[in-house]
């Protein structure tokens, strides 16, 4: 028998992961070690972002389990075994996706606006009130000509009407 028909072997068993704090992921890939003889010298992990690509690859030796941090996509893992610079064909092809980062959480919903009104406006009597982010512009509400609410839009472009 040749080394290349037993190395031929190769399966990608099992995909475990864990979740690291960016938008990347650490992916532990395990393979079932050839155990005919001739024995392998080691296992090469490959992948890429396309099937069958390479676009880069990991020489784990004899291990049979390498975690590998992915950066957001999908990617297509394959392992190798080898003997000296012989290599086998590649090992089934599993595909991973690693997820974007969350979308941004909005502001406006985390840190709401809050405004008081103290005093609507009349003949000669201003607008008093307290907000909690800084306003930047109010635009009155009125029903036959009466001020009946205001809206208040902050710094951040966060918007709230209040109404009398």
């Amino acid at each position: 028998m040749h080394s290349r028909d037993v190395l031929c072997g190769v399966w990608l068993a099992l995909l475990l992961w864990t979740v690291s704090a960016s938008a990347q992921q650490t992916v532990t890939v395990a393979w079932n070690a050839n155990v005919d003889p001739p024995l392998p010298d080691g296992y090469l992990l490959a992948y890429g972002s396309q099937p069958g690509a390479t676009d880069a690859q990991i020489d784990a030796g004899a291990a049979i389990q390498l975690p590998v941090t992915l950066p957001v996509g999908t990617w297509y893992l394959r392992v190798y075994a080898y003997i000296g610079p012989q290599f086998s064909g590649p090992s089934n092809e599993v595909s991973w996706t690693v997820a974007g980062a969350p979308p941004p959480v909005d502001v406006c919903l985390t840190t709401p606006l809050v405004v008081t009104v103290t005093q609507w406006p009349a003949r000669k009597v201003p607008l008093l009130y307290t907000a909690s982010q800084p306003i930047v512009s109010v635009q009155y509400v009125k029903q036959k000509r009466i001020v009946v609410g205001a809206i208040f839009v902050d710094d951040r472009g966060c918007a709230l009407t209040v109404m009398r």
